[in-house]
């Protein structure tokens, strides 16, 4: 079957094809972390009227003084003390300009770093008012300048390092081949950029996602094509596939493109991704934002068919204790020498990533079989009865999925896990992993808490050894939780009277660690703990599905 076969099934079953993006728990539980940090940071400017340094030299004739200022800003608007102080002195639009305007790719691709920061920090309001509402054309700047970039990278593969020369003296000056492979690198960064630029865009802006998309009046996305080909350079594949993801969840135009606009050997390359899984985590994290892409402009049976190999082979045993692998490396007394616990860090998150696109698409893999069930009968019958349920029970993934939630609900390291999970780190990257590995966290509980509803409990194990495993995972994430609201209490300078008039005084768990996703892994846990005791009760009772709604 070639890709556009398969993206010929059309819309789910008895639902129009979505519209509007609905945002997933953690990305609603950061969001509001960060419209918390942004009204403390402009109640704390206090009617600061000083225009930020940064904000005057992104006006300068100088090139490095413009690029300069914007990777100040690219720093500075994550911050809560300075985030609110740049959007307000219109850091937005400064850069959307330099990125349309400036004829310096250099310039380009930092302030593409800067507005995909800006965006990131802001609220939808930020999104909006870059697109369609700017001075600037800023979905015309993205797409003209990943083309330059795209092409200047070409030109570079094509002529290669030329002549060598000898260095100066004492090896300081460097060779033509050092100023080949810099500038090559270089050129690919830029490509890098600005695909996560369209990416955040993207998803905070459903105008942006359009514009984006619409192949025959823009070229983007052959751009993003020939960049998911882009053999030998698997970052700017990753941030090409993510891209594909976002656009595919809401756009007519990413399914006309790929089942019209593709070329022969681009269709060739999209089947070859999505029907087999990579050994490599950094090429696995690609198929699988593909195959998630697949399932939002086709989403069949057929479809789901196709990719759970893939999918199934990000969070099979290939996984297996990776949580308790990655402990070392985010302690901030981390032993390891600092490049190789660098290179820890770079393949755990790629792993991670994987995992994290792989259980969103198998979410949807799992909408999309059950909406082929009854409705008249309970979850657990329908899905017993559904004949599409074959494609799922048989692909390996309930086993890889038990081990994933028991490793998730009570690891054996859960307390250093937990420790070190949720510690601040000095290392963005780090940090980073936190986030994505408590994400991740969240994604295998809210499965898990879908297959319980949809299978008999016996077949994740003897049942009193699941309702262990759920105390023990409620019990270790509720007084985690707990110590970090006191501390933050702490901190604010408020005591037990505060607390018993109702008054949280604005506390909130910093969103720089993993702790905003304690209260929704949490959520499914309560979930999973609430279907577990009215499965349980209903077998005691000999309870039939017309009684379900008796314990429910």
């Amino acid at each position: 079957n070639s890709f556009c076969t398969l993206l010929g099934m059309g819309k789910r079953k008895g639902q129009p094809r979505k519209t509007k993006k609905v945002k997933s728990k953690v990305d609603a539980a950061v969001a509001g972390a960060r419209a918390l940090a942004k009204g403390n940071a402009s109640a704390a400017a206090g009617g600061e009227a000083r225009i930020p340094d940064c904000i005057k030299r992104l006006s300068s004739e100088a090139p490095e003084e413009r690029e300069a200022a914007l990777q100040d800003v690219t720093h500075l608007v994550l911050t809560p003390s300075h985030g609110a102080l740049l959007l307000s002195h219109n850091a937005a639009g400064l850069a959307a300009g330099l990125l349309a305007n400036d004829t310096l790719a250099p310039i380009r691709s930092a302030a593409a770093a800067a507005l995909r920061n800006i965006v990131l920090s802001g609220d939808e309001s930020v999104a909006d008012g870059l697109y369609p509402h700017s001075a600037f054309d800023l979905v015309g700047g993205i797409t003209a300048a990943l083309a330059a970039s795209i092409e200047e990278a070409a030109q570079l593969e094509q002529s290669g390092p030329g002549a060598e020369t000898e260095g100066g003296e004492d090896g300081e000056a460097p060779s033509v081949r050092e100023q080949h492979a810099a500038h090559l690198t270089a050129a690919y960064k830029d490509v890098e950029e600005f695909l996560m630029l369209a990416t955040v865009l993207a998803e905070s802006n459903d105008a942006a996602a359009q514009a984006l998309s619409q192949w025959r009046s823009n070229d983007f996305m052959s751009r993003l094509m020939s960049c998911l080909q882009c053999n030998g350079h698997v970052e700017v594949q990753q941030a090409a596939a993510e891209c594909l993801k976002v656009l595919s969840e809401d756009s007519e135009g990413v399914a006309s493109f790929i089942g019209t606009g593709l070329a022969p050997e681009a269709k060739t390359f999209l089947n070859d991704m999505v029907s087999s899984a990579p050994s490599s985590p950094a090429l696995l994290r690609v198929s699988v934002n593909m195959c998630g892409a697949l399932l939002n402009v086709g989403a069949s049976v057929s479809n789901v068919q196709t990719v759970l190999p893939v999918l199934v082979a990000a969070v099979s045993t290939s996984a297996g204790q990776l949580l308790q692998r990655l402990v070392p490396l985010l302690s901030n007394d981390c032993a390891l020498d600092p490049a190789v616990r660098q290179m820890g860090v770079t393949q755990g998150l790629d792993r991670l990533r994987a995992m994290q696109a792989a259980l969103q698409a198998l979410t949807d893999a799992l909408h999309i079989v059950c909406e082929e069930q009854n409705d008249d009968l309970d979850d657990e019958a329908a899905f017993a009865s559904n004949p599409a349920a074959t494609v799922i029970t048989s692909s390996g993934l309930l086993p890889a999925m038990i081990e994933r939630a028991a490793e998730v609900m009570a690891p054996p390291t859960d307390p250093i896990l937990r420790s070190v999970l949720f510690e601040p780190s000095e290392s963005g990257d780090v940090a980073t992993l936190q986030r994505v590995l408590a994400s991740v966290e969240v994604g295998v509980l809210s499965l898990t808490s879908s297959f319980i509803m949809l299978l008999p409990v016996t077949a994740f194990g003897v049942l009193s050894n699941v309702w262990q495993l759920i105390g023990t995972a409620i019990t270790s994430r509720h007084d985690r939780l707990n110590d970090a609201v006191k501390h933050s209490r702490k901190l604010a300078g408020l005591d037990a009277a505060d607390e018993d008039d109702g008054n949280d005084g604005g506390v909130a768990v910093s969103s720089g660690t993993g702790l905003l996703c304690l209260p929704l892994q949490l959520e499914s846990l309560a979930e999973i703990a609430a279907t577990v005791q009215r499965k349980d009760e209903a077998g005691a009772t000999q309870a039939t599905a017309a009684h379900v709604d008796v314990f429910t």
